[in-house]
């Protein structure tokens, strides 16, 4: 450990006079734990306070606090300072060096890019063209905008880099302009570790119009860093005048050496020295254009061309508060470095781990993480990955896939071949020795040739298709005799008595034969009328008739003459006492008074009568109306109704029944606690047909009562129970809920309908995502370390359970709070040696004062080490 400190004494005595001044300070405190694991406390930085003169007079002026973060080069190193260790050092790829545990970056001419002296600024001086400028690496300085519950909202405080706000001058806005790619992945990753990437938190930035030429400002984009609007650019609560036009000292900024060896400028006016102008994201008095903040601190509404070459960059972003990754002034500035701390990230990696040696690593400063000079192992060496391989020269080996290390080297053996394939080694698949011509592999035949009828034919040879040798001579085949006759064709159609006739032909010799095709088709017989009262049978393909008889058969009547059975056809005369259909004329119904008429029955072919009718005797028998009501029924007497006869006249009347009951619906509604019922009485007599109590509300049952959060809405579907017990209609109630898509307490509103009045609340929970352990929970002596995967969103922190009890009974069970999002281990210690435990783990976040708890991850088991 010695090794790895620097003034140790010194530092003790440091941070003990450090420690007494912070206590004796006004303000906020926080004891943040650091990840080399010594606990130091920290003042909270205040929001800005600006004294505004609104006044050209520079008599502005603004109350910063200022945090520590990330590191970026910034100071050149001259004179004395620049050493040979620094100029001679070995610069990487990214020209970067460290000498005695500081970083440097090398800068030639051709890095830098500037175009000409300006007649009110000047631009970096080179001295010849192959020399190189160095510059310091050094944490970033930040102004605090604004501190809120969960972030810093910081910007820097100086030009940190100079770029242009786009490549081109073209119709451009912030969400595709190559400046905010170059912040939000150069930028980022450059003046970032992974592990303070971990605490920058990204936003949803909003891009508002130029508020004086209306010029678009685009979509909205989430960035993790990103530059000043207008807008913040005039927020009083930010520190900034709230008039743009104010030459003010909140808005003035100066370079830093590198952004100014990059290719800004620094003002030589009066007043302004050292000044330079910057860019914000807004868009200005052209698309192709964007606004920027000038030396002497106001805000150039129409802005610079977006290809414009000598504006800063001056990055903003958010750095989530409860990490321990910032650092105010008051322990930043001047501290000694503690390379002590390990940390096991490619930035700090010296050499990976091989065969033989571990990994080897950088120690980091416990205090601001710089990389220092002195390494340690960790891990184990990775071992060799033996395989068998092939040497090329008849032997194989065992060789090692990373270091090429080889073992146990032998000749080839076992293994077949052929005539065009060596052997392969039944260790390592290579091929050795000489071709088998003895064994053939696939194989194919030549010159075969069928026999036919009249010729010999013949097998055909063998041959090797691999190597093309003649494997086999083929034999003769004796000519068959046998003729290969063609389909035929036909030379005779077959007829009623004979039948029909084909000829074949050889289609190897042409020989020719004749055979009889098919039957005699027979006579195809009709029967036939003659047109002289007989017919005959006839043949429908040769005309042949025979068996002439006359017509017989069949009947007439009056209009028709009678058909042959035979063959249909008509012959003989009418049969004028035999009709067909009948209608009736003249009939008449009789009526209560009048005789009526049975009518004349007449042939409706022939015209003729054919019988007479009767007279029917009046039938003495009313047709009634629908009558008329003279008394209207009610439901508690009867009705009467007269009636009069269509055809004489007469009249009668009649009683009928009581009217039925006018029943209607009367509703009373429950509530959340009281019943109410539905009864049906007549409204014309009072009398009740029915009453239905309806119990109110007794139980509302939500199907979830609690949630873990995904982004998405939640909504329990919701049961109602009366107090009968018995489950009430969704028809009666509606459902919407409140603050359902975050973590915290929802509410779900139940509005009473139908049968029921009234509104119902019930609560339900939003959990945050739960987490898991990482690897194995590591023994330690008289203790271990858990590790999890951290949570960046919708977490305050989390909650680590350990036991001697597999099911975590209160009484063996301990619970540890770490109220850091960013926190992803814990190292518990004191506890009895040899001893098993269960640790799990879960995240939980403050609302309201309120802790919302995920479910607790899987268990895992550990033993502690003696």
């Amino acid at each position: 450990m010695g090794a790895h400190r620097t003034n140790m004494g010194n530092r003790w005595v440091s941070l003990l006079l450090t420690a007494a001044v912070l206590l004796a300070m006004p303000g906020d405190f926080v004891h943040a734990e650091t990840a080399g694991g010594q606990a130091r406390a920290r003042r909270m930085p205040e929001n800005p306070v600006h004294h505004c003169t609104k006044l050209n007079d520079d008599s502005d002026y603004t109350d910063w606090d200022y945090v520590y973060f990330g590191s970026y080069p910034q100071t050149e190193v001259t004179g004395d300072a620049l050493t040979d260790e620094i100029v001679e050092a070995d610069y990487d790829e990214n020209k970067d060096a460290v000498v005695k545990g500081v970083k440097y970056r090398r800068m030639k001419k051709s890095d830098a890019n500037y175009s000409y002296i300006d007649i009110v600024g000047d631009w970096f001086p080179w001295n010849g063209d192959d020399d190189y400028h160095y510059f310091k690496w050094e944490r970033i300085k930040w102004r605090v905008l604004q501190r809120n519950d969960d972030t810093l909202f910081v910007m820097a405080d100086q030009g940190l880099d100079w770029n242009r706000y786009n490549d081109k001058s073209v119709s451009i806005t912030w969400e595709n302009c190559t400046l905010r790619s170059w912040l939000n992945d150069s930028f980022y990753n450059t003046a970032f570790n992974s592990v303070e990437r971990g605490a920058v938190v990204e936003q949803n930035v909003v891009n508002e119009d130029n508020p004086q030429y209306g010029t678009e400002g685009g979509n909205n984009t989430t960035d993790k860093v990103y530059l000043l609007s207008i807008g913040e650019m005039t927020n009083q609560s930010y520190g900034f005048c709230e008039i743009g036009d104010t030459y003010s000292m909140s808005r003035c900024l100066k370079p830093s050496d590198y952004s100014y060896a990059r290719g800004g400028f620094r003002m030589s006016v009066d007043g302004y020295v050292g000044n330079c102008n910057w860019w914000l994201r807004s868009p200005g008095y052209h698309a192709n254009m964007a606004v920027a903040v000038m030396f002497y601190g106001s805000v150039h509404r129409g802005g610079d061309y977006a290809n414009y070459y000598y504006d800063a960059v001056v990055p903003v972003l958010h750095i989530d508060l409860s990490s321990d990754l910032w650092t105010t002034e008051e322990d930043d500035n001047g501290h000694e470095h503690d390379f002590t701390k390990k940390t096991l990230t490619e930035e700090y990696l010296e050499s990976p781990a091989n065969c033989t040696k571990a990994a080897t690593y950088y120690y980091a400063c416990s205090i601001c993480d710089l990389k220092g000079t002195e390494t340690y192992e960790e891990g184990e060496p990775l071992g060799h990955d033996f395989k068998i391989t092939d040497n090329g020269d008849g032997t194989h080996a065992n060789i090692c896939q990373r270091c090429s290390l080889s073992e146990d080297k032998e000749s080839h053996h076992g293994g077949s071949g052929n005539c065009v394939t060596k052997p392969r080694c039944e260790v390592c698949n290579a091929e050795y020795g000489e071709f088998d011509k003895t064994v053939h592999g696939e194989t194919e035949v030549r010159g075969a040739k069928p026999a036919t009828c009249a010729e010999e034919g013949y097998t055909g040879d063998t041959y090797c298709k691999a190597c093309d040798a003649k494997i086999e001579t083929g034999q003769v085949i004796p000519a068959t005799g046998n003729h290969v006759w063609n389909k035929g064709i036909t030379t005779k159609t077959p007829n009623c008595t004979e039948a029909g006739e084909k000829e074949y032909t050889c289609n190897v010799c042409g020989t020719k034969k004749t055979e009889e095709d098919g039957e005699p088709l027979g006579h195809d017989w009709k029967v036939a009328d003659n047109g002289d009262g007989t017919h005959s049978g006839t043949c429908q393909r040769c005309g042949l008739s025979v068996d002439k008889e006359n017509h017989h058969g069949g009947s007439g009547n009056c209009v028709t003459k009678p058909r042959c059975e035979v063959c249909n056809a008509e012959y003989g005369e009418f049969d004028t006492t035999i009709h067909g259909e009948t209608e009736v004329r003249g009939a008449r119904a009789a009526t209560c008074a009048d005789v009526g008429y049975t009518g004349d029955i007449y042939c409706k072919a022939c015209k003729a009568k054919i019988e007479d009718g009767q007279e029917i005797p009046a039938t003495g028998n009313h047709d009634w109306d629908n009558g008329k009501v003279i008394k209207s029924p009610s439901c508690t007497q009867m009705g009467q109704k007269e009636y009069s006869c269509n055809v004489c006249g007469a009249v009668k009347q009649e009683t009928f029944g009581k009217a039925a009951h006018d029943y209607k619906t009367f509703l009373t509604k429950a509530t959340g606690f009281t019943d109410g019922n539905r009864m049906e009485q007549c409204v014309a007599c009072g009398d009740m047909r029915s009453n239905k109590a309806i119990f109110h509300v007794g139980a509302v049952i939500l199907s979830h009562t609690s949630y873990t959060y995904n982004g998405k809405p939640k909504k329990p579907s919701i049961t109602l129970k009366d107090t009968d017990g018995k489950v009430i209609d969704k028809c009666n109630y509606t459902v919407t809920y409140e603050g359902n898509t975050q973590v915290g307490n929802a509410r779900a509103t139940i509005l009473l309908k139908e049968d029921y009045a009234g509104v119902i609340f019930r609560t339900f929970e939003i959990c945050p995502e739960g987490t898991s352990i990482s690897g194995k929970v590591k023994a330690q002596s008289e203790g271990f370390q858990v590790k999890w995967k951290k949570r960046s969103r919708n977490v305050t922190g989390y909650e680590v359970q350990y036991s001697t009890n597999k099911k975590f009974a209160r009484k063996a069970t301990v619970t540890k709070t770490i109220k850091k999002k960013s926190a992803g281990k814990l190292t518990v210690r004191n506890l009895k040696p040899g001893k098993k435990y269960y640790v799990r783990v879960r995240t939980y976040k403050t609302v309201k004062k309120k802790n919302f708890c995920s479910a607790w991850s899987k268990s895992r088991s550990v033993t502690t080490g003696r």
